[in-house]
């Protein structure tokens, strides 16, 4: 469901690989490690009910979650927390700079020249104690350089 899901908001283009074409949904447990136990169990059930979903369904179900931006009252607020979470997943996974063990292409962040980082040259004593730290998807990135 994750990767169908994904290719509904992801499909890709003539530089930018298709989610499912990446491979980045086989690194989910690194984002889900972090949450909740009942977040994860309701966003599993979730994914199960919309795996059986075309992907030309859940493309539609983007859309109509960003038209739904101007709903008002409970229905508006549950579609807008359920936009949120649904693409924060797939966004999240996608722009990581994960892949999969069968995609050999650049992924995302590189395409894009983009690197997530954190300056900390005006804070010497972070420097000292923080030669490695985790960022993102718990991946570990050295500070020291």
């Amino acid at each position: 469901a994750l990767q169908k899901l994904g290719d509904g908001l992801i499909p890709g283009d003539n530089e930018l690989p298709r989610f499912s074409t990446l491979g980045c949904a086989e690194k989910v447990d690194h984002l889900l490690d972090y949450m909740p136990t009942q977040d994860r169990n309701d966003l599993k059930m979730l994914l199960t009910v919309l795996s059986f979903f075309p992907v030309f369904l859940l493309s539609f179900l983007f859309l109509f979650l960003e038209w739904s931006l101007n709903l008002p009252g409970p229905l508006g607020a549950f579609l807008r927390f359920l936009r949120i979470g649904l693409k924060g997943l797939i966004v999240s996974l996608y722009y990581s700079g994960y892949h999969g063990q069968n995609y050999q292409g650049k992924t995302p962040p590189d395409i894009l020249g983009y690197q997530v980082s954190v300056y900390i040259g005006d804070k010497p004593e972070l420097k000292k104690t923080l030669s490695k730290t985790s960022i993102g998807l718990g991946s570990t990135h050295d500070l020291s350089r």
